[in-house]
């Protein structure tokens, strides 16, 4: 319970920026990926790493999917709907 409480404390005491991040990560990301792919690489894993830092949390480790060649999955906004899942407590 007390490691539950101070998962959510994270999120909540890093709201702004850890929201700020993933939206710029996703934004970038749909703005990069058909200009340079490898660049869309990079802001990936720099967000997996900082979310994942800022948040205590390895639900970021879903934004691995994003590096998978598969036309237009880097398109689905992962980093912010992971954030709002965190934040509203569906995933830990």
């Amino acid at each position: 319970m007390a490691k539950e409480n101070s998962e959510m404390n994270h999120i909540k005491k890093n709201r702004e920026l850890v929201y700020g991040i993933a939206i710029t990560a996703d934004v970038l990301d749909y703005l990069v990926v058909g200009l340079i792919p490898v660049a869309g690489d990079v802001i990936d894993a720099a967000a997996i790493a900082a979310l994942a830092y800022l948040t205590d949390s390895a639900a970021y480790a879903a934004g691995v999917i994003e590096l998978i060649p598969i036309p237009m999955l880097d398109l689905i906004p992962t980093f912010t709907l992971t954030t709002i899942a965190l934040d509203k407590g569906w995933v830990k």
